[in-house]
C-alpha cells in the first residue's frame, strides 16, 4: 500500500477497541449496508456485492479501510467510479476518487467472492464464524465477535451500527432468513430470492443469515410487534415452546422496558449448543428443544435484544455487560417460574469454582481466548446478584431500567454502569467493581471456629483466612450458628484482611456453623470446627 493516498488523508484502520484493535475503521460512519448475495449449499463459494453508504467523519478524507478476511475482492466503486484498492490479511484500503469533506456522503460498492467454509477467530476458539455448511441443504452465518468481515466487507465493530438490507438468492425450495422485515420474495430461473430489511441500526455481528428447508410460523403479534419464527420442515412440534413467546416478552418488557424493534422471532439452526442473539431474528440450535427448560435459552437470547443489541459495547473486552446481564435475567425468569434462587446461584458458583478460566481472566479485558468462557456469563450474573444485594431490590431494578433507557442506541462500559449504579447507591462502588470485575481471582475462605459453653451464653471464636492469590477482598460474610435444638442465629461479619478473628456471644452452644447460608457471596469456603485456632498460613 502506498504511504499516502493520492489526495487527502487516510482514515485509521482501528476503531480503537483495546481488546480487538485490528477491528473497525475511522474516517467514516456507515449509515446503511445493501448486501446482495447468491448462495447455494452445493457449492463451495458464493458471489456477492455490498453497497455501503457512509457519512465522512474526517476533513479531507482521501483513503479509508474496510474489514475483510478470506474474501476475494473483484472490484470496488466509490460513487460509481472505479478506484484502486489494496488488500491484506485483515483490511482493504480504498483510494477515494477525490478528497471528501466532513459530513459528505459516499457510497462504496464492493463486488467479491467468498467461501462456504468457516473462519476460526482467535477470539472465539472452537466456533466456526463466517458462512459454514452445517448440513447438506443448509448454510449459516455466525459472526460474533469478528466473523462478519468473513462474509461481507464492513466496518466490523459494534461502535458503527447501520441499517441493513439483505437480498439473498438460494436454490428453489430453500428459504433464506435474516433480520427485520421480509419485504419481498420471488422465484425465477430455479432461484428463490428473499429481501430482508432491518431499519433499526444493527451491529455487523448481529446480522443473521440462515438458509435451509424452513417453514414459517406466524404467531399472534405482541402489541405492535410482528412475531414470526422459522423452523425446519420436520420440527413443527416445537411450536409448543414458541407459544410461550408472548409470556416471556411480557416478563422482559416489565423488567427492562418496551421491546426495542418492530419484529421478533426465532430461527432454528443445525449446530449443537449454539444460540445467537441476532437482532430481531434469534438463532437457536435445534437440540435446545430437547433440554429440560428450553424457555431459559429463549429468554437469555431475547434479553440480549435490550442488552447487547440495543445497548452495545464500546469494547469487546467488556462482553460481561452483554452476557452477565442476559444470564442474570435468565435466572430472574426461572425464579419467576418457581426455581429457587439459592439453587440457581449455587449451581453458578459451583461451575465457576470448578472452572480453570475463573483463575486466569478478569471480567474486564479477559485474556485472549476467554472472551466467551464461563466468566462473562456466570461471574457476570453473580456480580449483578451481589450488586442487587448491595443496593436493595427497589434501587437495583430501577437501575436496570435506567441503564437501558440511558444507553439505548448507544455504547457502554463497566465504568458507565458503575457510575450509574453509584447514583442509586449514593456512595462509591470502587471497591466492589475493582475486586469483582478487575481481579481474576475469587475469594477463597478457610473458616475455623471453637465454642466455649458458659452458664447462660457460649463464647464462639471464629477465624477467617483469605487464601486466594492477590489482594484480600472486602466482603460481607454471613454465618449461621445452629444449636442442637431450637432456633439458629445469624451473624454478619465484614472482612477485608488476610486473617481476621471474631469473638461472638450466643445464647446457646452451637453444634454447626454454616457459611453464607442464603448464597449471597460468590466464594469458595471451607469450614472446620477445631479444638484450637491456629494462625492463617
Amino acid at each position: 500500500m502506498p504511504v499516502k493516498p493520492p489526495h487527502g488523508v487516510t482514515g485509521g484502520d482501528s476503531i480503537g477497541d483495546p481488546y480487538i484493535p485490528e477491528l473497525g475503521n475511522t474516517g467514516y460512519d456507515v449509515q446503511a449496508y445493501n448486501l446482495t448475495i447468491d448462495l447455494d449449499p452445493s457449492q463451495t463459494t458464493f458471489n456477492a456485492m455490498v453497497a455501503i453508504t457512509s457519512t465522512v467523519t474526517f476533513e479531507n478524507l482521501g483513503r479509508l479501510s474496510l474489514d475483510t478476511v478470506g474474501l476475494d475482492l473483484k472490484s470496488i466503486l466509490v460513487d460509481n467510479q472505479a478506484v484502486n484498492f489494496y488488500q491484506n490479511q485483515n483490511k482493504v484500503y480504498v483510494d477515494l476518487p477525490r478528497s471528501y469533506d466532513l459530513g459528505e456522503t459516499l457510497v462504496i460498492q464492493v463486488d467479491y467472492q467468498g467461501k462456504n467454509q468457516p473462519y476460526f477467530s482467535p477470539y472465539a476458539p472452537g466456533f466456526g464464524l463466517g458462512i459454514s455448511k452445517p448440513a447438506p441443504n443448509e448454510l449459516l452465518a455466525l459472526s460474533e465477535p469478528d466473523g462478519a468481515r468473513a462474509w461481507f466487507p464492513s466496518n466490523d465493530h459494534p461502535l458503527d451500527k447501520a441499517e441493513f438490507r439483505l437480498q439473498a438468492s438460494v436454490p428453489e425450495g430453500l428459504t433464506a432468513v435474516s433480520n427485520g422485515t421480509l419485504l419481498e420474495t420471488y422465484t425465477t430461473g430455479g432461484k428463490s430470492t428473499f429481501i430482508w430489511y432491518e431499519d433499526e441500526p444493527i451491529a455487523t455481528y448481529l446480522v443473521a443469515l440462515a438458509v435451509g428447508d424452513y417453514q414459517r410460523i406466524d404467531a399472534e403479534p405482541f402489541g405492535d410487534i410482528q412475531v414470526r419464527h422459522y423452523v425446519f420442515g420436520d420440527d413443527s412440534h416445537i411450536g409448543e415452546h414458541l407459544q410461550r413467546t408472548p409470556e416471556f416478552l411480557q416478563f422482559l418488557t416489565g423488567l427492562i422496558g418496551p421491546y426495542p424493534y418492530d419484529d421478533f422471532g426465532f430461527v432454528e439452526i443445525e449446530p449443537t449448543d449454539v444460540a445467537m442473539e441476532t437482532q430481531s431474528m434469534i438463532m437457536v440450535a435445534r437440540n435446545f428443544w430437547q433440554k429440560k427448560n428450553p424457555s431459559e435459552i429463549l429468554v437469555h437470547e431475547a434479553a440480549h435484544q435490550w442488552f447487547g443489541d440495543r445497548v452495545s459495547l464500546k469494547s469487546w473486552g467488556e462482553t460481561w455487560l452483554n452476557e452477565g446481564f442476559a444470564t442474570y435475567i435468565q435466572y430472574l425468569w426461572l425464579i419467576d417460574q418457581g426455581e429457587p434462587q439459592q439453587k440457581l446461584m449455587d449451581y453458578a458458583e459451583s461451575d465457576l469454582l470448578g472452572s480453570e478460566s475463573i483463575e486466569n481472566s478478569a471480567l474486564v479485558q479477559p485474556k485472549p481466548g476467554y472472551l466467551f468462557a464461563v466468566n462473562p456469563y456466570l461471574k457476570g450474573a453473580w456480580v449483578l446478584h451481589m450488586l442487587r444485594l448491595e443496593l436493595g431490590d427497589e434501587a437495583f431494578f430501577a437501575l436496570l431500567k435506567e441503564y437501558y433507557q440511558r444507553f439505548a442506541d448507544g455504547y457502554t462500559t463497566t465504568a458507565d454502569f458503575q457510575a450509574l449504579a453509584e447514583e442509586y447507591s449514593q456512595h462509591s462502588l470502587d471497591t466492589f467493581f475493582d475486586q469483582w470485575t478487575e481481579s481474576p481471582m475469587l475469594p477463597h475462605l478457610d473458616i475455623s471456629w471453637t465454642s466455649q459453653p458458659g452458664a447462660t451464653e457460649s463464647e464462639v471464636n471464629v477465624q477467617v483466612c483469605q487464601i486466594q492469590a492477590g489482594n484480600p477482598f472486602d466482603i460481607p460474610l454471613e454465618l449461621r450458628f445452629d444449636p442442637n435444638e431450637g432456633e439458629s442465629q445469624q451473624e454478619l461479619l465484614q472482612i477485608d484482611e488476610r486473617q481476621e478473628r471474631f469473638t461472638l456471644s450466643l445464647p446457646f452452644t452451637p453444634t454447626e456453623l454454616v457459611s453464607d447460608p442464603d448464597q449471597k457471596l460468590l466464594a469458595g469456603i471451607q469450614v472446620e470446627q477445631v479444638d484450637q485456632i491456629v494462625p492463617c498460613p
